[in-house]
C-alpha cells in the first residue's frame, strides 16, 4: 500500500483550514441563537407595555327586542321633552299681573302655573292650567274652565295656539242690519249698539254677520302702549283697531290691540296662528262682542 507523506507546511495548512470551517459553523449557530432571543424579548416587551390586552374579552352580541320607554334612561331622550296640551288662561307682559291672576285662580281651587315664553321682541308671562296628552281631553278641561269662569281660553301645543274655547253659556248678541230706514224704536236701538262694535268703514245696509271675530295681539295694555302697538302693526300692513275689555274681577276697563274681521272663529284662530309665526307675538281669536267699543 502506497503511503503519502505531508510536509510540515502542508499539515499546518490543513489544520488552519479545519479551524476556519469550524469557526464558520459556530458563528452561524450563535447568530441563530441571538435571533431567537431577540424575537422572544420583543414579544415579552410588547406584552409588558400593554398588559390589559390579556384581560380584554369581547362578549357575544345580544339582540334586544324591548322598546325603550320614557321612564328608562335612553341616550338622547328625556322624559321631560314630551309635549303636552295646555290650557292658557291669560298672557301678560307684567309678571306681577300674571302672579296676581294665579293667586285669584288658586283661591278658586284651580292649580295654575306661570309659564315664561321668550320671543324675539319681548317676554310674556302666561298662565296655564293642566298638562294633557290628548287634544280631546284638553278641550274638555278648557271648556269646563271657560264655562265656570265665563272667560275665553286657548289650547296651546308647542307654544302655538291650536284651539280657542269660549263659554258655552254665553249669549250671543243678535245681529241686525244697519238699515237707516228702520221704523221700530227697538230696531234703531239695536242698530246703534251694533254700530259701536263694528268698524266705521262698514257700509250701512250690509249684513254684520260677515264680520264677527278678530284676534287679539298680546294681553291687556295701557292706552299709550295700545296706541303705540296699533301704529306699529298698521305700518306693517295689518288692519288694526283697539278694543276695550272689562275685567270681570276688578270691574276695570283695559285696552287690547285687535287685528282683522272674520266670519267664523276658526278663520280668526288660523289667522292668529299665522300672525304668531310671522311676528313672534302671542295672539288668539276673540268674539267682537267681547269688547265694549272699538277705536
Amino acid at each position: 500500500m502506497k503511503t503519502y507523506r505531508f510536509s510540515i507546511w502542508s499539515r499546518i495548512y490543513i489544520l488552519f483550514l479545519a479551524v476556519f470551517v469550524l469557526n464558520i459553523i459556530s458563528c452561524d449557530q450563535v447568530r441563530n441563537l441571538f435571533s431567537g432571543e431577540n424575537q422572544e424579548s420583543s414579544v415579552v416587551q410588547t406584552q409588558w407595555e400593554d398588559p390589559e390586552q390579556e384581560n380584554i374579552t369581547l362578549p357575544d352580541p345580544v339582540l334586544s327586542t324591548k322598546k325603550p320607554t320614557l321612564t328608562e334612561e335612553v341616550p338622547g331622550l328625556d322624559k321631560n321633552d314630551q309635549q303636552y296640551y295646555y290650557i292658557q288662561a291669560g298672557a301678560f307682559k307684567n309678571q306681577i299681573n300674571a302672579e296676581n291672576y294665579i293667586k285669584d285662580l288658586r283661591q278658586k281651587n284651580f292649580k295654575p302655573n306661570l309659564y315664561i315664553q321668550e320671543t324675539k321682541t319681548r317676554t310674556w308671562f302666561t298662565v296655564r292650567l293642566g298638562a294633557h296628552e290628548k287634544l280631546a281631553r284638553a278641550v274638555e278641561a278648557g271648556q269646563g274652565f271657560s264655562n265656570s269662569q265665563n272667560t275665553e281660553v286657548t289650547v296651546i301645543y308647542e307654544d302655538k295656539v291650536i284651539r280657542v274655547i269660549r263659554p258655552a253659556n254665553t249669549e250671543k248678541t243678535k245681529i241686525v242690519s244697519l238699515n237707516p230706514d228702520s221704523k221700530k224704536v227697538g230696531d234703531e236701538k239695536k242698530n246703534q249698539e251694533a254700530a259701536v262694535v263694528i268698524k266705521k268703514e262698514v257700509v250701512p245696509g250690509k249684513k254684520l254677520k260677515q264680520k264677527l271675530y278678530s284676534f287679539q295681539v298680546g294681553g291687556l295694555l295701557s292706552k299709550r302702549n295700545a296706541l303705540r302697538q296699533k301704529k306699529k302693526l298698521k305700518l306693517k300692513g295689518y288692519n288694526t283697531f283697539i278694543g276695550e275689555v272689562r275685567d270681570q274681577l276688578n270691574n276695570e276697563l283695559w285696552l287690547t290691540v285687535q287685528i282683522g274681521y272674520y266670519q267664523t272663529l276658526l278663520e280668526a284662530a288660523k289667522a292668529a296662528r299665522q300672525f304668531t309665526l310671522d311676528e313672534q307675538l302671542p295672539a288668539y281669536a276673540r268674539h267682537i262682542y267681547d269688547y265694549h267699543k272699538h277705536f
